[in-house]
């Protein structure tokens, strides 16, 4: 196994068990050759090593630091700056996933001839990379990918003219990464151009389409969609779905020379994939491009979610109800449909949700009872019923009204009528 990635393996199941055994460390040393302080690590000197710069480990006497705090040490470091070391010939996978905070790198002036495939893949805060003066001859623009760089610095490299750099081409054309701002040159033979004037015959970013612009289909569904990349070199292409609950099956065919096609075939279509981006991208060594498209999954409503009532600054009853096209909701109290001016809707729409309160406003005893909620869309209707008990009725009050002994007032009908009848006889 390789000194390096057995050094940052070691110092992994250091920073772990640190934090169970006591054995810990409070100090990083700064690496030789270099000046350190908290968020920078530069080294300026001359350096025949062949290992990036990798902040080591002091052991602390007084045990005040955990592992965590030195995960947060290397954090912190947001700036490397490396020059003239000339045994650096390599930067790998594992030299750099320490410093996950890591902003602004610069190595200019060494040895460096490679660049593994996955060196910046923990460092997605890197918006600064400065490569110049090192015998690179070529660069993958998927070292890049995942990070949005304001800033490539590439002067003093001659690169192989060839279609593996004619990313960089069509970024310093585009003014990407200030590329723009740079004189590039490449080498084809032993003539040494400048890289705008480069012209490289088959070799160009492909192009992309799929079969629709955005798809509806209805929950348990089968649906098939295609995407086709074309361009040269040929492209790869595949569809993105992480995330995506329905089951899913890719079946890819080329066509010679240069388009290659790939269907997604979901499988009943779950009603959990309702607005999910589908996206199909296109690759070679020129770039990527790629296309989305929108799921809309249609399924009938249903009521989640239907609280009793809850005091809050007006009386709530709470209720969630899901359902794609987005339902009409209607509330029911003793068989009416609400339309007093106390009581009213308020929900919110989150996705397929609606989410919200039947919100009533100084309810009283008359306001008891049973409320059913009614949700429709044009694939049905669900109904729930909650009941809402929000005053004791006063020990005065009958079921059809109120007796007011004082005033000789009679709201019941039956008490009303046998008064009448004793007034009249």
């Amino acid at each position: 196994m390789d000194v390096r990635l057995c050094f940052v393996a070691l110092l992994r199941i250091l920073l772990f068990s640190s934090v169970f055994h006591g054995c810990v460390f409070s100090v990083l040393d700064c690496p030789p050759a270099c000046t350190c302080s908290s968020t920078d690590i530069h080294c300026n000197k001359s350096d025949g090593g062949n290992f990036f710069p990798l902040l080591a480990l002091q052991d602390s006497s007084n045990g005040s630091s955990g592992g965590g705090d030195i995960e947060d040490l290397f954090r912190n470091i947001t700036t490397i700056h490396i020059e003239n070391w000339t045994g650096l010939q390599i930067l790998k996978d594992v030299d750099m996933e320490l410093y996950t905070g890591l902003q602004r790198l610069t190595i200019t002036n060494c040895n460096l001839r490679t660049i593994q495939a996955r060196a910046f893949a923990q460092n997605p805060h890197l918006r600064y990379i400065n490569l110049s003066k090192n015998p690179l001859t070529t660069l993958s623009w998927q070292l890049f990918k995942n990070l949005q760089l304001v800033e490539l610095r590439l002067e003093g490299i001659v690169f192989s003219c060839g279609c593996e750099i004619r990313w960089i081409q069509l970024w310093q054309q585009r003014g990407e990464a200030g590329l723009h701002t740079q004189q590039l040159f490449c080498k084809t033979g032993a003539n040494k151009i400048r890289l705008r004037a480069m012209n490289i015959a088959h070799c160009d970013l492909p192009d992309i389409s799929v079969t629709h612009s955005n798809l509806t289909v209805m929950e348990g569904d089968n649906i098939t969609v295609s995407c086709n990349g074309s361009g040269s070199p040929l492209p790869d292409v595949d569809w993105t779905v992480k995330g995506l609950h329905s089951i899913n099956t890719h079946q890819s065919n080329v066509y010679w020379p240069n388009i290659h096609s790939i269907n997604l075939t979901l499988v009943n279509v779950s009603r959990d994939d309702n607005g999910f981006v589908l996206t199909c991208i296109s690759a070679n060594v020129v770039g990527m491009t790629n296309m989305s498209l929108q799921l809309a999954v249609q399924f009938p409503p249903v009521i989640i979610k239907l609280e009793e009532p809850e005091r809050r600054h007006h009386t709530c009853i709470e209720f969630t109800v899901r359902g794609f096209p987005h339902p009409t909701l209607q509330w029911f109290h003793k068989g009416r449909e609400i339309q007093a001016p106390y009581i009213h809707t308020e929900m919110e729409l989150y996705q397929d949700y609606l989410e919200g309160c039947l919100t009533f406003e100084n309810p009283t005893h008359h306001d008891n009872g049973n409320y059913t909620l009614v949700a429709t869309n044009s694939l049905g209707s669900v109904t729930k019923t909650v009941f809402g008990h929000f005053l004791e009725a006063p020990p005065f009050l009958e079921e059809d009204g109120i007796i007011e002994y004082g005033e000789c007032f009679f709201a019941n009908e039956h008490f009303q009528n046998h008064v009448s009848q004793q007034f009249k006889t």
